[in-house]
């Protein structure tokens, strides 16, 4: 039996008995659209953009932080 893992996706608690997730599997889990969200790993002052990795395997540790970045374009005022 695996253990629970507990993870962030912005602000909110997620949990997993998986210990490999991808980017796109992270981000339905926490529900962000992947066709339009893209996953970014912060590690104290690193970030690390799994933009063009969606399907790139994340072994996960306990209280990872992420935070999902909207790919639509930012209206201009």
């Amino acid at each position: 039996m695996h253990k629970i893992i507990e993870y962030k996706v912005g602000d909110e608690p997620q949990t997993t008995n998986e210990h490999e997730l991808a980017p796109r599997t992270i981000l339905k889990n926490a529900g962000y659209d992947p066709e339009s969200h893209y996953l970014m790993l912060i590690r104290g002052h690193d970030k690390d953009s799994f933009k063009d990795r969606p399907d790139e395997l994340i072994h996960l540790r306990p209280h990872m932080h992420f935070i999902p970045i909207s790919c639509a374009p930012t209206p201009v005022s």
